[in-house]
């Protein structure tokens, strides 16, 4: 009997394309070969807790056409195939920023901004981020991956004839999907997701990245950005596709939204936006992890949402165990700015601390101090 897909396994996981087995483990060998003849670097930001080594190539190198093939024409190629054998039902999350259904690899490559093997060796990791944002000009949608190692742990139940040594840690995580890729699978999910790979601890980890991209009016134009933030509302507030009906019954057939003008993207990934919801009430979502909620900030803030944005740092801090600490030092800090008389510089703070703790019993002195300061900066009544 097949055994079921785990919990948040990629077959039920929103937004994410999954291929078992779509690369033999010679042809895994095959590709990190290739891609080590390129450039590499060594990647190591701790501010972005980023450590791994990187072999890029965004050179002309990397485009095909019928007079001059790519060395990645075959990659491309496989790609496509299981682009077009996925079902009508997963058409939608497949095809978002691909466009290439009855398109060839030349087509596909000129949607590429690079081919990228990245290398994790031990104690090597990438905390929670996006490789977009709005506005960042990028054009990025889609990251697709392959996988090119082994999982220790799966090295000697398929029989790996590459017989790479496997490597231990470094899962993927997209969201709070566990992605747990073996050697030769294919997968893609949207760039504006929270994803993040866990510490390596010990064999190398080869994962090859094409990223896909569109121009960015097209991005621009859709719902793309929508969809990101019913992703990050997910994640963080527990709401679900049935909180989004309301948004997608108006959604003109769930069709996204076009300019004039711009290049037409598939739809998206089957969530809708709710019409600002969580300006209301926003409970936070048990577990979430605080990067999530700074991300989310992050993204809101790009789009000049700075109120909003504010408020959803705050959770970040608000999720995490030291919440109560946070709290209390926002709320010193900003009574140390009004009592030098910096009454407008404290403000934010006061919101902070307000926000953070907001159903403790020092929740209403916190309370109280951003109502004093809300009064004083309104001045006396008229």
């Amino acid at each position: 009997a097949m055994a079921s897909s785990p919990p948040n396994s990629p077959q039920s996981c929103h937004g994410i394309c999954f291929h078992r087995g779509a690369f033999t483990p010679s042809e895994c060998d095959a590709i990190v070969a290739l891609m080590k003849q390129r450039p590499s670097e060594r990647d190591v930001r701790p501010s972005e807790s980023v450590s791994r080594i990187n072999y890029w190539d965004n050179s002309e190198g990397i485009r095909s056409s019928a007079d001059r093939p790519s060395a990645y024409d075959w990659i491309y190629e496989r790609l496509l195939e299981r682009v077009r054998a996925t079902s009508t039902e997963d058409a939608a999350a497949v095809q978002w920023g691909f466009g290439v259904s009855e398109g060839d690899a030349a087509s596909l490559s000129q949607q590429l901004d690079f081919v990228l093997l990245h290398e994790f060796k031990g104690a090597d990791f990438f905390d929670w981020h996006t490789d977009t944002k709005p506005g960042d000009g990028t054009g990025r949608t889609v990251n697709v991956n392959v996988m090119l190692s082994s999982s220790s742990s799966s090295a000697s139940i398929q029989g790996d004839e590459s017989q790479d040594g496997g490597y231990s840690g470094g899962g993927l995580l997209v969201g709070d999907c566990d992605v747990r890729p073996q050697k030769g699978d294919l997968y893609w999910y949207p760039a504006g997701y929270p994803h993040k790979v866990a510490d390596v601890e010990g064999g190398e980890r080869h994962t090859l990245v094409l990223a896909v991209k569109v121009e960015d009016s097209a991005r621009e134009a859709t719902d793309y950005w929508e969809r990101c933030e019913a992703n990050f509302l997910k994640l963080t507030c527990g709401f679900e596709d049935a909180k989004a009906k309301e948004t997608a019954a108006a959604a003109a057939g769930g069709k996204p939204k076009q300019k004039k003008g711009a290049e037409v993207l598939p739809a998206g990934f089957g969530m809708k936006l709710v019409a600002e919801p969580w300006r209301q009430s926003r409970p936070l979502r048990p577990r979430s992890h605080s990067k999530w909620h700074f991300l989310f900030g992050e993204h809101l803030a790009a789009q000049g949402r700075d109120a909003e944005a504010d408020e959803v740092f705050a959770d970040a801090y608000a999720s995490t165990e030291q919440a109560a600490e946070y709290a209390l030092k926002f709320d010193e800090d900003g009574q140390r700015l009004a009592a030098g008389g910096r009454i407008e510089e404290s403000l934010p703070f006061f919101k902070l601390a307000a926000r953070i703790d907001s159903r403790s019993p020092t929740s209403t002195l916190y309370k109280a101090h951003l109502k004093a300061i809300e009064v004083a900066l309104k001045g006396p009544s008229a």
